[in-house]
C-alpha cells in the first residue's frame, strides 16, 4: 500500500472508529471535514468563529469537536 493510501486509511478508521468510542458522536463525515479544514490553519491559532461558519456551527460547538478530536471532555485550545 503507497503511503498517501495507508495515510487515508489510518484518517478514516481515527474519525469513524476510534473518536465515537470516546464519547457523544460527532457524525464521521463532520469529522472528517473538520478535520480538513484544521489541516489548512497555517497561522498557528484556530479560528473558531471561521471554521465554526464553514460547517455551519456554533463556537462553542468547534470547540467541542476539538476536544473531542483530543479525547478530552474539556480542552485548553487556543481559538479566537
Amino acid at each position: 500500500m503507497e503511503s498517501f493510501e495507508w495515510r487515508r486509511a489510518f484518517i478514516r478508521t481515527y474519525l469513524e472508529r476510534d473518536i465515537p468510542q470516546l464519547g457523544p458522536g460527532v457524525p464521521a463525515e463532520t469529522l472528517r471535514q473538520f478535520w480538513t479544514m484544521l489541516v489548512h490553519e497555517q497561522d498557528g491559532m484556530i479560528h473558531a468563529a471561521k471554521l465554526a461558519g464553514a460547517l455551519a456551527v456554533s463556537g462553542q460547538t468547534v470547540r467541542r469537536y476539538l476536544d473531542q478530536l483530543r479525547g478530552h471532555p474539556e480542552g485548553d485550545f487556543k481559538t479566537k
